[in-house]
């Protein structure tokens, strides 16, 4: 619900905090972290599957051509324009899945015939299935159709969708789990898979002591909230700000979503050389890649990776179609980042590229408003009071 139609904005008396007895006001935070905790969720979700559609996109477009330009946005909303972007699956579909299918469709670029949604109740799931958006209760039948499979259903349902659909994922799947109450061990174990992305979310510790009403509205919608510079600012999980923002998220999230980035382009045939390159171009927002110090070098994903795969620099200047196999990145094992920490998480950490992360983190979010305009139809079809 928007602060617009609110009615009880200013009638405290029929406002949600009013039925709590005054020793009961502290757990009103609750509601507050429910709602950061979702917005940060679909903020950070859509922005991964935004940066995996704008690298396919730069790849379709340019790659052929051996021209790493960035596409300039007349030519991404030209109508008709060839696509190649990422099929997505979620599984489960209460209020935090209906909310990532709201913000995907919204912001990363990702079409309703892009969207697989697996749901106990696809019935109530009319506004998104009239939109175009594929929704029906096949777990296993959802595996084989996408690129990235987000699994948001309950903790309690956790082993049931595990055991379904472990045998049916693909080498390279990427299951993205938003399962709450769920550590990334008992994730792993349970899908005998590795490619898994698990952002780790903490709160602030004086939750209680801080406003944070001032831009963390929960009367406003997922499309609202994302809307919100600041919101997105705090969203970020390499934020400068930790100790002000109401959720922090563990900053192995952006390492381990820069692996998945250069695994696709491993995937997608892109030699070393161009993959750090597009890294440094869509991750960081760098248009000049010859100062190293300005982004990540070949070395930084070398350290990474076992030394009988490694590949010295002066092979790396040239690419060659009849041998791309030796020119490629191995696929990246996402357990080094959450058992160790990898040099790519180090790197990531250092001030500059920290600071250029963040910038294109907000960038995405503000490119969209942009190119959509604040419309109405915009916005979520379906209201959802948190």
């Amino acid at each position: 619900m928007s602060a617009e139609s609110d009615i009880t904005r200013n009638l405290p008396s029929l406002q949600f905090r009013s039925a709590f007895h005054e020793s009961d006001i502290h757990y009103l935070h609750l509601r507050l972290r429910s709602y950061a905790l979702t917005v940060a969720a679909c903020a950070q979700a859509t922005y991964f599957i935004s940066v995996l559609n704008e690298l396919r996109q730069i790849i379709l477009e340019e790659y052929s051509s051996k021209t790493l330009r960035r596409p300039s946005s007349s030519r991404i909303l030209k109508a008709g324009i060839q696509r190649d972007s990422v099929k997505v699956g979620i599984i489960g579909c209460g209020r935090l899945g209906r909310q990532l299918a709201i913000s995907l469709l919204a912001f990363a670029d990702v079409r309703p015939e892009e969207l697989f949604i697996s749901t106990r109740r696809p019935e109530l799931l009319q506004d998104l299935t009239q939109r175009g958006v594929s929704c029906n209760f096949d777990n296993c039948g959802i595996c084989s159709k996408v690129d990235i499979l987000f699994i948001c259903c309950l903790p309690s349902q956790f082993s049931t969708v595990a055991r379904d659909i472990q045998p049916l994922l693909l080498s390279n799947t990427i299951v993205y789990s938003l399962v709450g109450a769920t550590t990334i061990d008992k994730i792993l174990q349970s899908l005998q898979f590795h490619n898994v992305i698990r952002p780790e979310f903490s709160w602030a510790t004086t939750l209680l002591d801080k406003n944070f009403d001032k831009y963390w509205d929960t009367s406003k919608d997922i499309i609202q909230a994302l809307y919100n510079t600041n919101i997105i600012s705090s969203c970020c999980p390499l934020s400068l700000n930790k100790e002000e923002d109401i959720v922090n998220t563990s900053e192995q999230w952006a390492e381990v979503v820069i692996m998945a980035f250069i695994n696709m382009c491993t995937e997608l045939k892109v030699s070393r050389n161009d993959s750090v390159k597009l890294c440094n171009q869509i991750i960081l927002g760098l248009q000049d890649n010859r100062k190293e110090e300005n982004g990540f070098v070949m070395e930084d994903f070398q350290a990474v990776i076992p030394n009988d795969q490694t590949i010295s620099k002066e092979d790396t200047t040239t690419f060659n179609y009849t041998d791309y196999s030796a020119r490629l990145f191995p696929a990246f094992n996402f357990k080094l980042a959450y058992f160790s920490h990898t040099h790519i998480g180090y790197k990531v950490c250092y001030e500059g590229i920290r600071n250029k992360f963040i910038k294109n983190f907000n960038s995405k979010f503000a490119k969209a408003k942009v190119w959509k305009g604040y419309r109405s139809e915009n916005l979520a079809k379906v209201e959802i009071s948190f």
